[in-house]
């Protein structure tokens, strides 16, 4: 068990030293976007999970639909639609492009 700002998380053991890097990545993202990336089954419900608690402790009276979570398995495999969904493209970008998309990143950061 991993002790992070008083609270308790199982941990396997693989991931002690990731879940120390995350928490200061997030203290250095601020308040800014965090992206947890990685392939299936290598722990990001884990790291949601401390992220969402983490936010919470530090925002209490932000309701947490402001944590925006997308699970990109739905793209099938293709980098380049996940890539378009999250950072958006302009009109023209590629087959199908017909109008700019903004992209859920970017409609994160100005809804802010």
């Amino acid at each position: 068990m991993e002790e992070i700002q008083g609270k308790r998380w199982i941990v396997p053991p693989g991931l002690v030293g990731d879940l120390d890097d995350f928490e200061r990545h997030v203290a250095a993202a601020g308040d800014g976007p965090i992206m947890v990336i990685g392939p299936t089954g290598c722990g990001k419900s884990l790291f949601l999970h401390v992220f969402k608690t983490l936010f919470q402790e530090k925002h209490p009276g932000v309701p947490a639909d402001r944590i925006v979570t997308v699970n990109c398995s739905h793209f099938g495999g293709d980098p380049n639609m996940a890539r378009s969904e999250l950072f958006g493209h302009v009109k023209g970008a590629f087959t199908g492009a017909h109008r700019e998309h903004p992209g859920i990143v970017r409609v994160w950061m100005y809804s802010r």
